[in-house]
């Protein structure tokens, strides 16, 4: 082979605007608050499918739809926090929060409950704060996941 010949299997070199984009490190505490968020966020919606599921039919219907609605959110938020994703974190930890302060208004609320809440409540609160780190350090900061995976995206 000429010496000038450009081998194609070779990485591009970090010039080349098709350069795969250095990402930070990732501590590993980091990606375990977001599983652990995830962990409890599967729990939270197990347990709401399963008050659907025994309740549906005794229900007053605009309760029903209330829990329908519930259960959506949390899988969806569920799936979104495994994805890593700020936005589901975030809606996953306000919403947990928002409904205990409402049943804490509504008297719905026990100790037991409370204490358990709590808990979630801390997981939900680290894996918020550990999605928002994750994508501070992959540098992922002002753009979409799909502008970061694409070879044509350059970083200003």
């Amino acid at each position: 082979m000429p010496p000038d010949h450009h081998d194609v299997f070779a990485p591009p070199d970090s010039s080349s605007p098709y350069a795969r984009q250095e990402r930070g490190h990732v501590p590993a505490s980091v990606l375990k608050d977001i599983r652990n968020g995830g962990i409890c966020a599967i729990i939270s919606s197990s347990i709401t499918v399963v008050v659907y599921v025994l309740a549906r039919g005794q229900l007053d219907p605009r309760l029903e739809t209330w829990i329908m609605f519930e259960v959506v959110l949390l899988v969806g938020c569920t799936i979104g926090t495994f994805l890593k994703s700020r936005i589901a974190t975030t809606a996953l930890f306000g919403y947990f929060v928002f409904s205990k302060i409402l049943g804490l208004v509504q008297g719905d609320s026990n100790i037991a409950g409370l204490a358990l809440a709590g808990v979630f409540i801390y997981f939900y609160f680290k894996a918020m704060r550990a999605s928002y780190q994750y994508h501070q350090l992959v540098g992922r900061g002002s753009y979409s996941t799909a502008e970061a995976a694409s070879p044509y995206h350059r970083r200003s």
